[in-house]
C-alpha cells in the first residue's frame, strides 16, 4: 500500500511559515495603532475665516462634522470682527458652514447680539460672507433703541446697524 502523504520542501515550509507572521505581526501592529489612537470626539471647536478684515469671524462649537466643503457645528458661537475688534456675537443650536461657497447657516435658537447692544432673534440665520450680510428669512424680533420691531425676513450687517426688512413689519 502506497502511503499518499504531501511531502514540503523545507524552503518553501518555511517561506509559507514567514508570510503568515508577517501578516500577524501587521495585523497585530494595526490593531495596536488603532488602539492607541484615541476616539475623535470634539469640543470647543474654533474655525477662523479670514479674507479680509472687515468680514473676520472666528467659531467656538461643542461639535463639528466635517463633509467635503461643508462643516455642521453645534452650540456654537461665532464673533464678527471689523479692525480686530468683536462687533457682533451670533449664537446658535446647528449650523452649516459651506466654505466655497460662503455661506453659513444658522438653525434652532438663533440670537445676534451686536457691540451696540441691539439684538436679532430667529429660527433662521444665513450669513454671506463675500457680502458681508446676515439675512433672516424667517418670522425675527428685533431689539434695538428700546423698540421691538418683528419682520417677516430682514437683511442686514452683522452690527445691525443697517437693515432692510422684508414682508409685513410691526412695532411695539
Amino acid at each position: 500500500m502506497k502511503n499518499n502523504s504531501c511531502i514540503i520542501p523545507k524552503p518553501l515550509l518555511l517561506a509559507v511559515i514567514l508570510v503568515v507572521n508577517c501578516d500577524m505581526m501587521k495585523s497585530r501592529k494595526q490593531l495596536q495603532e488603532s488602539e492607541t489612537i484615541a476616539k475623535q470626539e470634539t469640543y470647543n471647536i474654533y474655525f477662523e475665516i479670514k479674507d479680509y478684515e472687515v468680514k473676520k469671524i472666528d467659531i467656538y462649537a461643542q461639535r463639528a462634522e466635517y463633509s467635503g466643503d461643508t462643516t455642521l457645528i453645534y452650540e456654537f458661537k461665532a464673533n464678527f470682527y471689523e479692525n480686530d475688534s468683536v462687533v457682533a456675537t451670533l449664537t446658535g443650536d446647528t449650523g452649516k458652514i459651506q466654505e466655497l461657497s460662503g455661506f453659513i447657516e444658522v438653525k434652532g435658537r438663533v440670537k445676534l447680539v451686536s457691540s451696540t447692544g441691539d439684538s436679532l432673534i430667529s429660527n433662521r440665520i444665513v450669513w454671506d460672507k463675500r457680502l458681508n450680510l446676515i439675512y433672516s428669512f424667517d418670522e425675527s424680533f428685533l431689539f434695538k433703541e428700546g423698540k421691538t420691531v418683528r419682520a417677516h425676513g430682514l437683511e442686514a450687517n452683522p452690527q445691525l446697524t443697517k437693515i432692510t426688512f422684508k414682508g409685513k413689519v410691526y412695532v411695539e
